[in-house]
């Protein structure tokens, strides 16, 4: 079965020790025995961008283990108590077998989703990001099954979903202004489904974006969000395209539309009041651990007719000088890959 590889973003995990007491009339070699090797404690100095861009250390996560065929670990919550960075057990003491490895499975948050773990290289769960709900999206972290050794002990966490962002650009040379009412994400894949390493995507909703107040577009970018968050979707291939030839025509695919309000430059007279319609062409991909900032640039002089909108009436109107860009960056600083359309 194919697998996928998560872009990584937390340093490696690496096993200590602990001393501890535990009861020994707990059979031996299980992961409760304290004969049965060093106790299983694990740290990390790793900070992980959240969807604020906050930066916060990662004190918890839940932990599957196999031993061979046999449940070693069944779904226990390792945390640093809050501060530190040596993780253990948050009931029991956990002991490594006196050889081999351990096929690990771990996750956090603790309570994002509910995993079945039947055997090794054998997980699955499901992840929704609905469409009321993006704004309280986790950053969800998977370090996928892999064989961990007591020696080497490296568990690799990954983020699980893709940023999305919003940027409203005026050309410096429009004889107009544009205010930003809202901006759609229309049909994206909604529901993230993991089996054994391998993501697919389906079930599509609309995103809305509404800022608190609208957004007036500048020459040098403003940001498009509601409150602090950032979009944290699932990731996916955006496979829309528009044509529309008269209004009402179905849509479909994914594609964006930023409802907007045209004045003169003195702000005094509306020009246009509606929705405008704009390609994402295929190629384009949301890749988990990436953040992807849309930025929409209005009144470009000279450039193609990429804009289709609708008057409230419902009379079409074709809007030139209208273009999207997408910048698609690691979640850290790093270099860029710049997509034109």
């Amino acid at each position: 079965m194919k697998k996928i590889n998560f872009i990584l973003m937390a340093a490696a995990l690496t096993a200590g020790s602990l001393t501890s007491c535990v009861n020994d009339s707990v059979e031996e070699n299980s992961a409760l025995t304290e004969k049965a090797g060093s106790p299983i404690v694990l740290t990390t100095n790793a900070n992980l961008t959240r969807a604020t861009s906050e930066t916060t250390t990662l004190t918890s996560f839940k932990l599957y283990a196999f031993d061979g065929t046999t449940k070693y670990i069944d779904g226990v919550e390792f945390t640093n108590g809050g501060s530190g960075t040596s993780y253990t057990a948050s009931t029991g003491s956990y002991y490594w077998p006196t050889s081999g490895t351990l096929n690990m499975f771990a996750f956090s948050p603790v309570n994002a989703i509910t995993p079945t773990v039947n055997a090794k290289d054998d997980q699955a769960f499901t992840y929704t990001v609905a469409a009321d709900g993006w704004t309280s999206a986790v950053d969800l972290l998977v370090a996928p099954a892999a064989d961990i050794a007591k020696a080497s002990a490296n568990l690799t966490f990954g983020h699980a979903l893709s940023q999305v962002s919003f940027k409203a650009k005026m050309d410096a040379s429009a004889p107009y202004k544009v205010i930003v009412n809202s901006i759609t994400l229309n049909n994206a894949k909604s529901v993230l489904s993991y089996d054994d390493n391998v993501v697919t995507a389906n079930t599509e909703v609309n995103y809305v974006v509404t800022p608190t107040s609208a957004v007036e577009a500048t020459t040098a970018g403003a940001e498009v969000k509601q409150g602090s968050n950032l979009m944290m979707l699932v990731p996916q291939a955006m496979e829309g395209t528009i044509n529309p030839s008269a209004a009402g025509d179905k849509i479909t695919g994914q594609y964006i539309t930023t409802n907007i309000t045209v004045k003169n430059t003195e702000g005094t007279v509306t020009l246009y009041e509606g929705n405008v319609y704009l390609n994402i062409p295929s190629g384009t991909t949301l890749t988990a651990g990436k953040r992807h900032e849309f930025t929409i640039t209005y009144g470009t002089q000279g450039g193609s007719t990429d804009g289709i909108g609708y008057k409230t009436d419902g009379t079409k109107q074709e809007l030139g000088g209208i273009t999207l860009t997408a910048t698609v960056t690691p979640w850290a600083n790093g270099d860029g890959v710049n997509l034109t359309f």
